[in-house]
Order: structure tokens, then sequence, then C-alpha cells
């Protein structure tokens, strides 16, 4: 049995992982401490691969679907060095999802640094900055998005 979108989606709500529908072919989900770094770490720890081991059954049934890994950090360290290590975060999970079968055809990453933050950093709390280092996925079925073939 292939699952849906809607039904992979079902499956992170049920794993109360904040999930956003963009439109009808996909999703943004935010992995939050379900995929947790250390400081300046690219190392997944155990809860990590857990949790991923258990999230590529769900995507290899939903296949074919396309999954981007973005990759995050909070505003500490310099802009350089947060983009470099929120790509190599992006790349490692990525890696260990292909590691449990996922084709690498619908495998991509990238890291966005401190970029894209949840909370602004001048105002933001420890749990705050914690908030903006994280890892998305971007989740799309192939067949027409907004008008196009593709993801």
């Amino acid at each position: 049995t292939v699952f849906s979108i809607a039904e992979l989606e079902a499956v992170l709500r049920t794993w109360m992982i904040p999930v956003n529908r963009i439109d009808g072919n996909r999703l943004v989900v935010d992995l939050g401490d379900k995929v947790l770094f250390a400081d300046s770490s690219i190392a997944l720890d155990s809860v990590a691969q857990a949790f991923l081991e258990s999230l590529a059954v769900y995507i290899d049934k939903s296949l074919p679907i396309y999954v981007r890994v973005i990759g995050h950090t909070d505003s500490r360290g310099s802009a350089d060095f947060n983009a470099r290590i929120s790509e190599r975060r992006a790349e490692v999970v990525a890696r260990f999802l292909a590691s449990k079968g996922i084709p690498d055809k619908y495998l991509s990453h990238e890291g966005k640094g401190e970029t894209e933050p949840k909370v602004d950093s001048s105002q933001a709390s420890a749990s705050g900055l914690y908030a903006n280092r994280r890892i998305e996925l971007e989740l799309v079925k192939p067949g027409v998005v907004n008008g196009t073939s593709g993801p």
C-alpha cells in the first residue's frame, strides 16, 4: 500500500510533529526536538537515529515522494560557520535516510544557516534560539505542483 500525502501527514501529526500543508502535494515538517545536534556537532544521537529510522519506514511507504532536508541554525557563531554546519547537518540526515533505503534520486539537502529564524534572535530566550536550530523536511509527491511537473 502506498501512502498518500494526507496519510503521511496524519502519521506525522500523531507523532506530535508540526506539519504545514503548502498545497495538495507538499508538506513542510519541522522535526523539532526529534532530531537535535549538540553545539558545533553534525553527529546524530541515538534518539534522532531511532526517530529517523521510523520516519524512513513511512517515507518508503509514500514513495515516490521527494524529500528535501533543510538545516537551520541559531544566530550564535559566524554566519559563514552557521551556513556550513547547517548544510552538513542536512546532509547527515539525508545520508541517514538513504542508508535506510530511501533512494538517492528522491533525496536532496540544503543548509539555510541562520537566515530563516522561527524566533527573532534579538529577543530570543535560550528556548527561542533552540527553536531556530532545527531540521525541516519538505515532502513533495510528484505530479503537477503550481502548474509544473515535478517537485
